[in-house]
């Protein structure tokens, strides 16, 4: 009976433990995503953020959770369009922070295509890519955005 009680305890704080390891800035990318889905969904996401922020006067600080095929390919098409980055682990200073610009992405899989989700200064950009009968995914509507409460 006793190990009965101890057990709900110790789930609680390990599923509270888990929730303290994702921050607020910290990106995320399901599993499951390829490389050719990564390149479309990174190539799209960089054309939009270059049309709302001046590439070559922005630095982009990305938080990601771990290594993953988007958040490489989001950082190399990021630096070929004329934008700073730097991943936030390597940020020395609040200073820097707030001279670059924070930028999330939340890429989940929907349906029969993945859902992206943009954050960046108090905006949310948000564009669904379905999958076509060959198997590709494709934006189909422009980015929805809207702005985030503070």
């Amino acid at each position: 009976m006793k190990s009965h009680q101890l057990f709900i305890p110790l789930v609680a704080v390990s599923i509270l433990s888990a929730c303290t390891t994702m921050r607020p800035s910290m990106s995320y990318v399901a599993p499951g995503l390829n490389a050719q889905d990564a390149e479309i969904i990174a190539s799209d996401s960089v054309a939009y953020l270059a049309r709302t922020l001046p590439p070559a006067k922005t630095t982009i600080i990305i938080d990601p959770k771990r290594s993953d095929i988007l958040t490489k390919t989001m950082q190399e098409k990021l630096a070929s369009r004329g934008f700073g980055v730097v991943e936030l682990k390597n940020v020395q200073s609040i200073e820097e922070v707030a001279q670059g610009t924070l930028l999330r992405y939340i890429s989940t899989p929907i349906e029969y295509g993945y859902a992206l989700r943009l954050q960046y200064n108090n905006i949310e950009a948000t564009r669904y890519y379905p999958r076509t009968t060959a198997g590709d995914i494709t934006p189909v509507a422009p980015f929805m955005t809207r702005e985030l409460n503070q």
